[in-house]
């Protein structure tokens, strides 16, 4: 990627939403991290936290009410309208590129109180894309990444792989995550706050928890200029990897934030002494700093050392919007000349005394390149290298490579708690206790049930040698049992008591990180929600990866686990299930190949008629799997299609490829989601 520009930011945060406002505070080392007033901190441990201003918030609030939304989806709308108003994108086809770690929390624990199913339904994360892309008019791709504290990062990173292969001519990337009072209580149970201002790599150990939405707008450099738009900077490329260490905490050798950036710089063909910055994660916890910095030091030697610094200490960690939010703050700093210092401490942290770590402000000039770096719970580290230019100079970059991979299916995997099947092998279940029955050296004690079957799907297409694999991995509502356990534990116990061992599996990418960690997957590393097709929006991400050489192998997995509550949200029973594809480079005996794959939305069945003509004129079969609105009738007269209305939401469409394995023809999947996303494969046998 060397033609993927920024070309609009806006940013909400305690900092505040004006620009000019967010430079003056940071060039003068303010904090804005403040006291919470809007919910009873007694119990906890801190009351401090990187707070959006009450004004600001009342116009939020406003938009959730008018727009009967979860106040996350508003949080993120503001933003963008903000966005809209600094630039124009002179496009209709926008494409969008969300991240979030907890987006519809907040109508989750609504529900617990108010017993209000339309509190329930606002809660299911992937709304959150649909919200925006509605409010908008938005008709371009749309994705959404719930990997955590690291999801704006992977939003924004595969925004401009968007832009750089050609796939949307204008991106929206960034994310959100609104202050929870749910969420703080569980950060509260893992012991990781602090009572007084938080100092990334300095003494002072643990975190203040933070709120804001980031969003940019990109495009390539040839189009901003051609439109006069002003260029913040250059996305160059970014990497993914696992720690595949716990659900929790960051590997101790910092070897996963390495893998990252060492990806990161391939990818963006610089070296690592081009490297001016790192823009680094540095949350103040005793896990993250010395494990992070650790992993700087492992990519970078002593003579081409950057300078690094967090921006947490002015905002507080902003979750599933750090990313984003923290990039935001130092490119208005780059546009000044400046990188913005850690908040002001008076001694580093044992470990991490090295006066590179900045406490004043640096002043640059030039081309600066830069690494942005952010890790998660679930072990999910993303790096994403980009340039800035303090004159304001950018030319069109020339691509350089541009070679693309044949993509494979070899194996597929189907799970249920009643049995398995894959490509070669088929077998029930004869106890409740699957995964014990199974193999019991993958079982852990209180191990939910969508970890439980993913990790049997994954078991039955894994090789042994995992090294360079990656894991794509998507689920619409991750373990909803789970994330009532919790719930229950503060609705019986107060807030003050929320079940720490139940709020690492709140966060949606939970059990991705736990298959990482299962298979020792440490390369390229996702995880997704889209609302029921998450089987191939997964196999979407995942085929691009291998097509345009991040990596050669993946494992692509989804996985829904049934539960009452998501039976509310949906309106029909979906049987739990997980389902798993191994894909490669490399073809080998009865393989299929993926021919194309591609994603859309829809508003009426015609237009989907109209946009699958092609699809199934070009294949033999091709094979629906629905979840949304019934379209029961529609394909009655089109004898090479074959509609279901699917009973295994995120895994209808790998059941149906393991069921036609042994024919040899060109067929389609199509899944349509509960927001009536639409994605395509096309394969050949």
């Amino acid at each position: 990627m060397h033609d993927v520009a920024i070309v609009g930011i806006s940013t909400i945060s305690a900092a505040g939403s004006s620009k000019n406002e967010i430079i003056k505070k940071l060039k003068q080392g303010i904090s804005s991290i403040s006291d919470i007033s809007y919910f009873d901190f007694s119990g906890f441990s801190s009351n401090l936290a990187g707070n959006i201003d009450s004004e600001t918030w009342e116009k939020i609030k406003k938009i959730a009410i008018d727009e009967k939304i979860d106040i996350s989806s508003a949080l993120s709308i503001y933003s963008v309208k903000m966005l809209l108003e600094d630039v124009e994108l002179h496009s209709k086809n926008i494409a969008l590129s969300v991240g979030t770690c907890n987006g519809g929390i907040d109508s989750l624990a609504n529900f617990y109180h108010s017993k209000k199913i339309e509190d329930l339904k606002n809660y299911p994360i992937y709304k959150q894309m649909d919200d925006i892309s509605k409010y908008f008019n938005f008709s371009g791709k749309k994705y959404l990444f719930n990997n955590a504290c690291s999801a704006s990062g992977m939003a924004l990173s595969y925004g401009a792989q968007l832009i750089d292969k050609g796939e949307a001519e204008v991106v929206i990337a960034g994310g959100t995550d609104p202050m929870s009072e749910v969420v703080f209580a569980g950060f509260n149970s893992l012991k990781a706050l602090s009572s007084e201002n938080c100092q990334p790599y300095g003494e002072k150990i643990g975190l203040n928890l933070g709120e804001a939405a980031t969003y940019f707008a990109l495009e390539s450099i040839q189009r901003a200029k051609k439109y006069n738009h002003k260029i913040y900077g250059t996305i160059l490329g970014y990497g993914l990897s696992n720690d595949a260490y716990h659900p929790t905490a960051p590997d101790i050798d910092g070897s996963g934030i390495s893998s990252a950036i060492l990806e990161s710089l391939k990818n963006s063909q610089v070296n690592p002494n081009e490297v001016t910055y790192v823009n680094s994660h540095g949350t103040g916890t005793r896990a993250n700093d010395i494990s992070e910095f650790t992993g700087i030091k492992n990519v970078f030697n002593d003579l081409s050392f950057p300078y690094i610094s967090s921006m947490k200490g002015y905002v507080g960690h902003n979750l599933g919007a750090a990313a984003s939010t923290e990039l935001a703050l130092s490119l208005l700093g780059l546009q000044e000349g400046v990188i913005f210092p850690n908040v002001q401490f008076e001694n580093y942290r044992t470990g991490c005394n090295d006066n590179r770590i900045l406490r004043e402000v640096k002043k640059v000039s030039g081309d600066i390149i830069f690494v942005n770096d952010n890790a998660a719970f679930g072990g999910h580290n993303v790096a994403t290298v980009l340039k800035t230019n303090t004159f304001g100079k950018y030319e069109q970059g020339t691509k350089k490579g541009g070679m693309t991979s044949k993509v494979y299916i070899n194996k597929g995997s189907f799970v249920t708690d009643k049995g398995f099947k894959s490509f070669n092998m088929k077998a029930n279940f004869a106890t409740d206790n699957i995964l014990k029955e199974y193999n019991s050296k993958y079982y852990q004690r209180r191990m939910n049930e969508l970890t439980q079957m993913g990790i049997i799907a994954a078991d039955l297409v894994c090789d042994k040698e995992t090294k360079e694999t990656g894991l794509v991995y998507g689920t619409p509502f991750g373990s909803m049992t789970s994330a009532e356990r919790y719930m229950n534990s503060i609705i019986e116990g107060g807030l003050d008591k929320a079940s720490g061992i139940y709020f690492q599996d709140l966060v949606l990418n939970s059990t991705a990180g736990r298959i990482c960690k299962a298979f020792d997957l440490k390369s390229y590393s996702s995880s997704l929600s889209s609302g029921g097709n998450e089987d191939l929006k997964s196999l979407e991400i995942a085929y691009n990866a291998i097509k345009y050489n991040f990596c050669s192998n993946l494992l692509v997995g989804s996985g829904h686990e049934q539960s009452e509550v998501v039976n509310q949200i949906t309106s029909k029973k979906f049987k739990s299930s997980s389902s798993f594809f191994k894909i490669s480079n490399v073809k080998t005996k009865d393989a299929f190949s993926i021919e194309d794959i591609f994603s859309f939305s829809i508003s009426d069945a015609k237009e989907l008629l109209s946009k699958l003509n092609e699809v199934i004129e070009r294949n033999e079969k091709v094979y629906i799997q629905n979840f949304g609105k019934s379209l029961e009738g529609v394909f009655d007269n089109l004898t090479k299609v074959e509609y279901e209305e699917g009973e295994f939401l995120s895994g209808g469409s790998i059941e149906k490829l393991i069921e036609k394995k042994q024919e040899n023809r060109k067929i389609a999947l199509v899944s349509i989601s509960l927001i009536e996303e639409i994605v395509v494969v096309e394969l050949e046998k």
